[in-house]
Order: C-alpha cells, then structure tokens, then sequence
C-alpha cells in the first residue's frame, strides 16, 4: 500500500492506496506546533483503523505547502514506517510540463492537481482549486502548465472581512435563497459566495480567451467547490479526490 499525505495550509489529509484504488482517508488540522512524534502517533492510528500495520506500506509521497512541518513529517514517516517519504516540488518527474517563469514557486499541491486532471480528464484542462485560497491552473493541450491565477479563498475572505468589520457577525458559508438580500446574513452570504462564483466565472473565460484554449475541460476541487460549483455552469467536473490521485501518479513516476 502507498500513503499519500496532503499538508493544506488548514488540513492534512493522509490517504491510503491499494494499488490505484484510494481505500481510506483520514485528515487533522495543520498545526505547526506538531512534532514527528505527533505525527508518527497520528499516522500510525490512521492504520490501526483500516485494520492495517506499518509493514503494509511500501512507500509514502508528501505534498506540502507548509515548510515548517516537512522535517517533521519526514520525521514521522521514518520512524512509524522506516520509510523515506518522496517530497513533491518542481525537481520530482511528472507527466506535465511546469512552463512558468519560476518553476520552484509552483506549490506541490498545484503541480498534483494538474498531473491528475491532465491525466484523468485530458488536455487541456483548467483546474479551479477551493481551498484556503482559491487556485485556477491551465494545462495547455501540450501538457504545459501554463499559468497560475490565485485569489483568496471562500473562508479566507470571508474571515478577512468578519475580522475588520465590528459589526459584522460570522455566517454559515453558503448561498442565500436569493441575491435580492434583505438582511445582514443574506448579504455577507451574497457577496462573499456569490462574489467568489463571479470571479470564477471570469477568470476561467479570461484563461481560455488569452490561451487559446476555449475547449478545456474545468475540473473543481478543494473543500469550496460544491458550494460554487451549485451556482455556476462553467465547472464541467468534480473531482475530490485530485490531488491525492496526482500524488499516486507523482508516486509512480519516481519510485525507485
């Protein structure tokens, strides 16, 4: 079996594979404060409750955005399962192309995401990511990741205005039954969903205008895009599970 681990900025998701087949996903919050020995302890539970033991795995590949505990889960994964882990960045093989100024500044959970749609869903693809922040990817029809567009994401803006703005209380993230907003609940609800829906919506017309690539497939993922994906016609596929499928990919690539 391989593990499959997902350091987010807010979550770490630590997923198991048996051969190409995801039968299990466990996930924490991202806390920096986290030891290896956490983390071992963590990993280790996530096994025991699949009924499964350390001699199981056979390899472990990581995506990380979060510098702080990559030693620590290294750390772990050396001292749960005696394994070193494969660390995903631009230096790893992949099956696309990072064709950007500075290939080192695109994150690895980027680079997973548009492995797995390329591959999963074809070329070219656009890739709407939302999560902390919100993240649309373009794979040309050559398999060139081509460009990166970041914005904040859903939470994240929404927090953003909860916490400069004294009178305004905190919402459930989702839409309201109408734009026509008559409340302060339904308006903060309005504008930051229906907001985020509307630069969705123009940012990917923008990406398939200026590429040329008016025929690319968009595919969502990351916590948000149920929510966005409701309200607009523009995202053809969901796909949950993208980066972990692009970490198993990643993984196939550079095994030893």
């Amino acid at each position: 079996m391989i593990l499959a681990i997902d350091a987010g900025n807010t979550m770490t998701k630590f997923g198991l594979f048996d051969k190409s087949r995801l039968t299990a996903l466990h996930k924490t919050a991202t806390k920096t404060e986290k030891t290896s020995d956490d983390w071992s302890f963590f990993i280790l539970n996530a096994l025991l409750a699949n009924g499964k033991t350390s001699g199981d795995i056979t390899g472990v590949i990581i995506s990380s955005v979060v510098p702080q505990i990559d030693a620590y889960l290294g750390e772990a994964c050396e001292k749960a399962l005696n394994i070193s882990p494969i660390f995903v960045s631009h230096r790893v093989k992949t099956g696309i192309v990072l064709d950007t100024d500075d290939p080192s500044e695109v994150g690895a959970d980027r680079i997973c995401a548009a492995q797995a749609a390329a591959h999963y869903h074809g070329k070219p693809v656009i890739v709407a990511n939302f999560g902390t922040a919100t993240c649309y990817d373009l794979v040309d029809e050559r398999g060139h990741f081509c460009a990166a567009v970041t914005s904040p994401g859903l939470k994240t803006a929404a927090e953003s205005l909860w916490g400069k703005a004294a009178r305004l209380d905190k919402v459930e993230l989702k839409a309201p039954e109408s734009i026509l907003a008559r409340n302060t609940n339904d308006s903060l609800q309005a504008g930051v969903v229906y907001g985020c829906v509307g630069q969705t919506e123009y940012i990917i017309n923008k990406l398939k205008e200026a590429s040329g690539c008016g025929n690319a497939v968009v595919v969502g993922c990351g916590g948000y895009s149920d929510i966005i994906a409701t309200h607009t016609d523009v995202i053809d596929i969901i796909d949950k599970d993208l980066i972990m499928k692009g970490l198993l990919l990643i993984y196939d690539e550079n095994r030893a």
